[in-house]
């Protein structure tokens, strides 16, 4: 009822509150804890748009954990894709597109990961939205997508409708 989706709420707005600390944020207790499942199963579909958007908020912060603690995201990955698509709130997208970048800033293995789990269309089409703020956040997880050795990211990326106009629009706004 209404008092246990209240206390899941505290419980997840405390766990971002603490991973969102700038110094010294608990990554590694949260992961050795068991966090992650906990919050793929909040990223599902039937959950609250607030749990949702809180889910996706610790996941981003454990993406900026080191090569280890971002491993032990991987089983949530589906999920935040997923939440790239027109199904999920604005914020609850953008949130999932800035987790997806931490991910992939993380090194070529998570990009490849993400690459193979789809992440490049969705991320793409997230850029073409009319919200400056979540335009921004998707432009920003492509580049940490695309950048490495291997252009065939970012050859598919440009032949994408819209997208070099868009990239072009974010490159002029500095």
């Amino acid at each position: 009822g209404k008092e246990s989706f209240q206390k899941k709420m505290e419980v997840l707005r405390r766990l971002r509150r603490l991973l969102s600390q700038t110094s010294m944020p608990p990554v590694e207790i949260a992961v050795q804890a068991g966090v992650v499942p906990v919050l793929v199963r909040f990223l599902s579909f039937g959950s609250a748009n607030e749990q949702l958007l809180e889910a996706a908020w610790c996941i981003t912060n454990i993406a900026t954990g080191d090569v280890e603690q971002t491993r032990a995201l991987l089983p949530a990955l589906p999920m935040i894709i997923a939440h790239l698509g027109e199904k999920s709130s604005i914020p609850v997208a953008e949130q999932c597109a800035w987790a997806l970048g931490n991910v992939a800033g993380e090194g070529e293995e998570f990009r490849d990961i993400l690459l193979a789990q789809g992440a490049l269309l969705p991320l793409a089409r997230l850029m073409l939205s009319n919200k400056d703020s979540t335009s921004r956040t998707a432009a920003w997880a492509l580049s940490n997508l695309i950048k490495g050795p291997k252009p065939k990211a970012a050859t598919e990326l440009i032949k994408m409708n819209g997208v070099p106009e868009a990239i072009i629009r974010h490159m002029q706004k500095g």
